[in-house]
C-alpha cells in the first residue's frame, strides 16, 4: 500500500478518534488508520485503547484532537515524536459517529 500509516488520538478513544479512524478508512482508503487515547484513566474508565509504542512508531502521522492529547503524548514518549504531531482542533463534546463530529473532522483534517 502505498498510502500513510495515521494514528488518531482522543482522551479515551471512544469518539473522536474511532470516529476519525472509522470515517477516513471509508473515505481514503488508500491510507491505513488506526487510533487510541492519550489518558490511561480515560481509557481504563470508559473502555477505550491506550496509545502504544507500536502505535506511535508506526505511524507516519498522529492527528490529536487537541492540545491536552499532544502534550499526553509527549509527556509519554518524548518530544521526538513532535514533528509528526498535528492538531485538529476538535473539542471533547461529541459522540461516536455524531454528524457534526464528522463535519468537524472534514473541515480541520487534510488528509
Amino acid at each position: 500500500m502505498d498510502g500513510k500509516n495515521i494514528l488518531f488520538v482522543c482522551a479515551a478513544n471512544v469518539n473522536r478518534s474511532i470516529t476519525a479512524q472509522f470515517w477516513f478508512s471509508i473515505i481514503k482508503p488508500e491510507n491505513q488508520y488506526d487510533s487510541a487515547g492519550s489518558c490511561r484513566a480515560a481509557c481504563r474508565i470508559h473502555g477505550g485503547e491506550f496509545v502504544s509504542q507500536v502505535q506511535i512508531d508506526e505511524a507516519d502521522r498522529i492527528v490529536c484532537m487537541d492540545q491536552r492529547n499532544k502534550t499526553e503524548l509527549i509527556n509519554q514518549f518524548g518530544s521526538s515524536i513532535q514533528d509528526k504531531i498535528e492538531i485538529a482542533g476538535i473539542q471533547d463534546h461529541y459522540s461516536f459517529m455524531q454528524l457534526d463530529l464528522i463535519w468537524e473532522l472534514i473541515d480541520k483534517v487534510k488528509l
